[in-house]
This record gives C-alpha cells, structure tokens and sequence, in this order.
C-alpha cells in the first residue's frame, strides 16, 4: 500500500507565491519536496507548468508591493526619486548637462544685458 498523500494548504500556497518566496520555501514550509510541489500544483491549478501556477499567484503579490511603494514615496524622498527613475525614465542630470545649462543661461544674461545696452543707447 501507497502511504496517503499530504494535505496541501493551497491557499497558503497562494499567499506564499504572493510573497515572492521561492519553490525550495514553498515546498519546506509546506513539509513537501520540490518534485511534489511541482506535480500537486499542476494537478491542482491544471495548469501546464509549475511555472505558470507561480506566475499566476506571485503576480499579485507585486501589485501589493507596489502598492506599498507609492505610500511610502510619499514619505519618503529617496523612495519617490527611485521609482521616478525606475518607471518614469528620470535620471540625474550629468555634470555635462549642468555645464550646458550655466552655460545657456550666461549667455541669456549677455543677450538681455546686450538688449539693454542697445535700448538705453543714445540715438545718432
């Protein structure tokens, strides 16, 4: 005789993959191996692939990570600049461009002082 098969929490499981944690922890939590984790939840979630049942699960794991992100960047400075570079494409401006723009608004000086210059001139 086969021994019984272990009960599997499968919504703990869920929660889980939510936090991201990986095959190797799921499956030690649970008190199971790697291969029958992978077998039980394709039987489960009859899905292809252990893969895709992960997938499935961890995603909305990283919305609630993200979630947690956008209240903590509204406290917090470093946080706010990080996700701006990471999903709004900004970046720290190089010393190059720093260069330019004292570069470009010393000569805007000279043109509005030459503007000046040229209004305040007696006329011949």
């Amino acid at each position: 005789m086969a021994r019984p098969e272990k009960e599997i929490d499968w919504s703990l499981f869920e929660k889980l993959c939510e936090l991201q944690c990986t095959q190797p922890e799921i499956a030690s939590y649970l008190g199971i191996s790697d291969d029958t984790l992978r077998s039980r939840a394709k039987k489960q979630y009859e899905l292809e692939d252990y893969s895709d049942v992960y997938k499935k699960f961890s995603e909305s794991g990283k919305c609630s990570l993200r979630r947690n992100q956008f209240v903590l960047s509204k406290k917090n400075a470093a946080m706010a600049i990080w996700l701006g570079k990471q999903w709004l494409g900004q970046k720290d401006q190089s010393k190059e461009a720093e260069q330019m723009l004292t570069t470009f608004t010393n000569l805007l000086q000279q043109l509005d002082n030459t503007s000046k210059d040229l209004v305040q001139a007696p006329a011949k």
